[in-house]
């Protein structure tokens, strides 16, 4: 596994790099600022061998254009706007979100869709879904079973539900099944008919982006499971580690990606 990590000024991505170097898990390259790094090596006590490409300023960044290629990006305190143009992109509404769920007491994940950027329309679900979908056939997942989180199963989430078997209907005959909406605290309680543990519910499609991530930041602060976060435009598969707790989520993200199949010839830039 060959990661590139961008920007760690937070303690949670050195500790990445030294957990990496002590497992012998692949390269490590790291670009960086070097004045704001070292305080923070020192102050945690935190040991790392790899060798920093010091760079002053964020755009410098791009210089290094060529470091980016057969790499896993873990991208740090970057802004927007220079996320977008190491990843070559106009729009941030060109990035998909996934996040997973391993819960101890589950067999399999359970695997977040939406839209990084509030998309709210079935057309955009859809791709969404397809673009999370083939991530997990990568992982070796044969069948995705969706389930549309709603609130109180009104008119408008039976009519969203009908609207996605519609627009999925191709894709429906060969791997993917759409279940009945449910409220997530449903989903989740062992006595209930219709849930995670019985249904094999392992792709869950939520509103829009905010309640995605108020429900992740909720399951991040009460429970101990593992939640990863995964990214992809452009068929390109990276980490944004804004979005991810500790380092040890951050470890999750980055072997999932390189258990998928596909990510080794996606990223030359």
């Amino acid at each position: 596994m060959n990661v590139l990590v961008i920007a760690p000024y937070e303690v949670k991505y050195l500790k990445t790099i030294e957990a990496l170097e002590k497992l012998n898990y692949g390269n490590v390259s790291i670009i960086g600022n070097i004045e704001k790094i070292s305080p923070l090596v020192k102050e945690n006590r935190i040991k790392i061998k790899t060798n920093i490409i010091n760079i002053s300023d964020e755009e410098d960044i791009l210089i290094y254009r060529n470091e980016f290629k057969n790499r896993i990006l873990l991208l740090g305190n970057v802004s927007e706007t220079y996320k977008r143009k190491i990843l070559d992109i106009e729009y941030s509404n060109q990035i998909n979100d996934y996040y997973i769920l391993d819960m101890p007491d589950l067999r399999h994940f359970v695997f977040l869709c939406n839209t990084t950027y509030k998309h709210y329309e079935i057309e955009n679900k859809k791709k969404s879904i397809l673009s999370l979908h083939n991530f997990m056939v990568s992982l070796g997942i044969k069948k995705t079973n969706v389930c549309l989180i709603s609130g109180n199963n009104s008119k408008s989430d039976i009519l969203e539900f009908n609207l996605m078997r519609m627009v999925l209907k191709d894709e429906m005959k060969k791997s993917i099944n759409i279940l009945a909406p449910a409220r997530i605290n449903d989903i989740f309680v062992l006595d209930n008919e219709y849930n995670v543990y019985k249904s094999m519910i392992n792709m869950l499609v939520f509103k829009n982006y905010d309640m995605t991530k108020t429900f992740v930041d909720t399951v991040s602060t009460l429970s101990n499971y593992r939640v990863g976060n995964i990214c992809e435009c452009n068929n390109r598969l990276y980490i944004n580690g804004n979005n991810i707790k500790d380092e040890e989520n951050i470890m999750f993200s980055l072997l999932l990606i390189n258990k998928s199949k596909k990510h080794i010839e996606k990223y030359a830039v």
